[in-house]
């Protein structure tokens, strides 16, 4: 039953305006991964040192569906702009059966921090192959995130990741 309520409460969250998210990375966002994004990420998140602290969180196969999540560390950049998030949650999607990327679909994480609180539904907004936020995880200690899509073939997955934040 607890999960059916956090899959519901996901999918609710899918469905709600992407806000201030899409706005810090201009609707576009931009690739991690590539060095030719070095520069893209010096622009959009005001530093390119950041890349640098880029962490896999882990990695997990669902019906067919790896995902790969990896936290960036923007505190720094984010302070400077005004902005409360620490991290840039990062999640990539890849068919199993035919190692193509998964680039499209509806993302939302749930965050539970090191004190057992967790907030609303976080949506994660497509961004140059991978689904991505800036978040903010401001306490030392385990983090829970617990990501729900409904991917191009219209199945509902989640995943878990858990990630200790020194």
């Amino acid at each position: 039953m607890k999960q059916l309520t956090l899959l519901l409460t996901l999918m609710f969250a899918l469905s709600l305006p992407v806000g201030a998210f899409a706005m810090s990375h201009g609707g576009s966002g931009h690739d991690h991964g590539s060095k030719a994004s070095k520069k893209s990420a010096t622009d959009a998140h005001g530093t390119q040192g950041a890349h640098d602290q880029m962490v896999l969180v882990g990695v997990a196969t669902v019906d067919g569906v790896k995902g790969e999540a990896h936290l960036n560390d923007v505190e720094a950049a984010m302070k400077r702009a005004g902005m409360e998030a620490t991290h840039h949650l990062m999640i990539m999607f890849m068919d199993v059966k035919s190692g193509k990327p998964i680039t499209e679909g509806r993302v939302a994480a749930k965050v539970t921090l090191p004190d057992g609180t967790s907030g609303d539904p976080v949506r994660l907004i497509g961004m140059d192959g991978h689904f991505g936020a800036d978040i903010p995880l401001k306490q030392k200690g385990e983090y829970t995130f617990e990501v729900g899509t409904r991917l191009p073939d219209d199945k509902t997955r989640q995943f878990t990741f858990k990630h200790q934040l020194q």
